[in-house]
């Protein structure tokens, strides 16, 4: 194929990807440098079918497997959220992409909280969630494009903490990648979300304050008191507390490969919290060279960059020379190093 009619291909790819709300700041044909298709795929959890889309390269050999996991709240496969008039940015789309533009098969999914599925967010646990992950996980090794002793999370947030205790169960998992994930606990940083926001009423805020108080103290995980924040049930809350501020055990005792991502812009880390994770994830990662924590000047909680409003790419580069270095023992001659952009060059690792 001639050089013009590559750049004539990868320019009608990128627009027929362009199916979001948002202007999807990777358009740039240099950066996408090889070619893979998108799959619609559906596969049974706990009581349901997930819904998802697989982003595959399209290459002979088998290829490491990336999963992500979404951020709190309603949040589709994208990284949108559902049933909400503001311009959102799918991040986990552009993600995907930008992965599979490199090698990797990754798979993302619609959460069992989404109004898709029927089940009302009063009645989803973390457990459910982790079977969900598990589910998926197996859904991925499964594929044959998918090399099965290959397999990365991406956890956001909340989807975080669910890698770090999903990995710890599942020895498949080559190692985790977490973005913006809470290293203590997460009533902490939702209270500090609600108070700060000047858009909460009073009432709101006491009342958030009392039902976090009572979750803290309450492990029993009664369903019969009907406290809720943000339409989730004790069990919810309190699995999830346990699990971020046990994260520096749960994490340092993995035996895993972590990279911890926290952008210094991050908008919904307010009154001190930031600091607090930054302070956290340095601590964790002083416990064992396999974990390694950046923090991204200027990088927002949706890694946009502050100044442009567009996905930071160094965030993303990040992102993919660490999968690199922790995949290519296996594919080492057999990774085209010509499909990695040309900072990541000067990023190999020898042959041993």
């Amino acid at each position: 194929m001639k050089i013009s009619q590559k750049f004539a291909f990868c320019f009608l790819l990128i627009a027929c990807l362009q199916c979001s709300k948002t202007k999807n700041p990777l358009q740039n044909p240099e950066i996408r440098e090889t070619e893979f298709q998108s799959e619609n795929v559906s596969y049974q959890s706990i009581g349901l079918t997930l819904n998802g889309v697989l982003t595959i390269p399209l290459v002979e050999d088998d290829v490491p497997g990336v999963l992500i996991i979404n951020r709190f709240g309603q949040i589709d496969r994208d990284g949108e959220i559902v049933d909400n008039d503001s311009v959102d940015v799918p991040i986990y789309k552009m993600l995907a992409e930008y992965l599979s533009s490199h090698n990797f098969a990754v798979l993302r999914y619609d959460k069992r909280s989404l109004p898709e599925y029927n089940i009302g967010r009063s009645n989803i646990s973390e457990y459910d969630q982790l079977k969900d992950i598990h589910a998926s996980i197996n859904f991925l090794r499964n594929r044959s494009e998918v090399d099965e002793n290959s397999i990365f999370i991406i956890g956001h947030e909340e989807g975080g903490n669910l890698a770090s205790v999903a990995a710890s169960e599942k020895d498949a998992i080559k190692g985790i990648v977490l973005i913006a994930s809470p290293a203590f606990a997460v009533d902490t940083l939702m209270l500090a979300r609600i108070t700060s926001d000047p858009n909460t009423s009073n009432e709101v805020k006491f009342y958030t304050r009392v039902a976090f108080n009572y979750f803290r103290n309450n492990h029993k995980y009664n369903y019969i008191i009907d406290y809720y924040v943000m339409g989730y049930r004790i069990p919810y809350w309190c699995q999830w507390m346990n699990y971020s501020q046990n994260a520096d055990s749960i994490i340092t005792n993995l035996n895993k490969d972590v990279f911890a991502i926290q952008g210094l812009a991050d908008e919904t880390y307010p009154s001190g919290t930031l600091e607090r994770n930054l302070e956290c994830w340095n601590c964790i990662a002083s416990q064992s060279e396999s974990i390694e924590f950046k923090a991204y000047e200027k990088v927002t909680h949706l890694l946009l960059d502050k100044n442009t409003s567009e996905v930071s790419e160094a965030v993303l580069e990040g992102i993919l020379v660490w999968m690199y270095e922790n995949s290519i023992t296996r594919y080492k001659g057999r990774v085209d190093i010509s499909l990695m952009p040309s900072s990541l060059l000067n990023k190999r690792i020898d042959d041993q």
